[in-house]
């Protein structure tokens, strides 16, 4: 009996050393607080500023402005040569619905082209995939939000607009529904949708 006990001893630390040795480390944690110096600033609204600071404080923009301060302990980032622009918004886009554009199974949103389709009940929440490979490229590009929606017949469903932050919760977007996705006008022939001959209809 207490060799069977020692053996079940022995047996649980090395499962726990295993388990602990094939965690992987996790990242560490960005500066609570830092400072992006010396760059030129587009701001949203107001003058350019040639030489501008940024204080960032637990992931919100705290400061901007050419005589701001850093912070003291704050992390100082180097931006001469650098320019720095409000986040852009892409307003209709497919991103984190349609990850691989020839496999199916990764694909989420995207309807036929029967003209007389209806799927308004379609939430892209629902489907949203905030994992995509897709988001840091976009990010890269100064994309910092995205309204992201279905495709496909005559009313493809609801839109939702989701942030691209690094770790954003997919569950928790800035607004859904952001907009309803509906097909008219002359580009509706694309999608196979009536709205095509209703909206020329209204014109003449």
């Amino acid at each position: 009996m207490t060799r069977r006990w020692l053996m079940a001893v022995v047996l649980s630390a090395s499962a726990g050393r295993a388990a602990a040795q094939s965690t992987p480390a996790a990242p560490p944690a960005p500066p609570r607080t830092f400072t992006l110096v010396n760059a030129t600033i587009h701001p949203a609204s107001g003058p350019d500023i040639p030489s501008g600071h940024v204080v960032v404080r637990d992931g919100k923009i705290a400061e901007v402005g050419a005589g701001v301060a850093v912070p003291a302990g704050a992390t100082r980032i180097d931006g001469k040569g650098k320019t720095v622009t409000a986040g852009l918004i892409e307003s209709a886009t497919q991103l984190g619905l349609i990850e691989v554009d020839a496999e199916e199974s990764g694909n989420d949103g995207r309807f036929g082209a029967q003209p007389t389709e209806i799927h308004a009940a379609y939430r892209a929440v629902d489907g949203y995939d905030g994992r995509s490979v897709g988001i840091p490229v976009a990010r890269t590009g100064g994309l910092t939000s995205a309204i992201t929606g279905p495709s496909g017949g005559l009313v493809a469903g609801q839109a939702a607009w989701v942030s691209l932050a690094d770790a954003a919760a997919p569950l928790a977007p800035i607004r859904a529904p952001a907009a309803m996705v509906i097909a008219l006008g002359r580009n509706a022939l694309a999608v196979g949708s009536r709205g095509q001959s209703f909206a020329c209809a209204l014109t003449h």
